[in-house]
């Protein structure tokens, strides 16, 4: 008995966190560069290894990131940017440097170049100051206005042994190995990169964990009356 309830209940706990990570997709769908949370499930040996009593292996479930790039979406505005490549924008946070796609960036009172949320975005020798004027920035993330060369974008990509690890805010953090100089990313100035959902497919997904979850619920139910079956003919004997 304690197996089939540990089966259920691993099922149900997954399928209930699968409707919060679809939640969180379908609910910024919209947002600037957002990358798709998807569970993945492995089987969760270290906890096996670690037990005396275990006698049932249930799946480990984690949260990862969709690395699929979205499209380009032209705005014509000169600050906002998107990264044709595997690479990221670099931020300076209060967390230390973090990486992101989201290239809805400004000037700041100070004249810093800073991300949607305030924080600068950093170049290649620390934080990049705009004088006035209309930037032109090159593929290659050569931040220009006029003659004068003010700076150059920090992008960088994952090593290929790392992954990344959401931090909120379109922000991530590269975990498993440092993030490292793209050679090959280029930057198109004027566009900005849509997230890679699809709310059609999302609530495609919606209505499988929906009916997954109702099922595990039904399996509880009956397994509940077999037991009170079972236990009240035994009561009789």
């Amino acid at each position: 008995m304690a197996n089939v309830m540990g089966i259920l209940a691993s099922t149900m706990r997954t399928d209930a966190e699968a409707l919060r990570v679809i939640a969180q997709n379908v609910s910024s769908a919209d947002n600037v560069a957002y990358r798709r949370q998807i569970l993945v499930s492995r089987p969760d040996f270290d906890s096996l290894a670690h037990s005396a009593q275990a006698q049932l292996l249930l799946p480990k479930v984690q949260t990862a990131i969709d690395s699929r790039p979205g499209t380009l979406k032209s705005t014509g505005e000169s600050l906002d940017l998107a990264i044709q490549g595997d690479a990221y924008f670099v931020v300076s946070t209060a967390q230390g440097e973090l990486l992101t796609r989201r290239g809805d960036f400004h000037v700041d009172p100070t004249g810093v170049l800073s991300a949607f949320n305030g924080d600068p975005v950093l170049g290649t020798e620390g934080t990049i100051r705009m004088p006035e004027g209309t930037p032109k920035i090159d593929l290659d993330g050569t931040v220009r206005i006029g003659s004068e060369t003010v700076g150059h974008l920090r992008l960088e990509e994952l090593a290929p042994e790392a992954s990344v690890r959401p931090m909120g805010d379109a922000l991530f953090a590269s975990q498993g190995g440092a993030p490292v100089a793209s050679p090959s990313a280029q930057v198109h100035q004027g566009f900005l990169e849509t997230s890679n959902v699809s709310p059609v497919n999302e609530m495609l997904h919606l209505l499988q964990a929906v009916r997954h979850f109702e099922a595990g619920q039904r399996f509880v139910r009956t397994y509940d009356e077999m037991l009170d079956r079972a236990l009240s003919d035994l009561g009789k004997i």
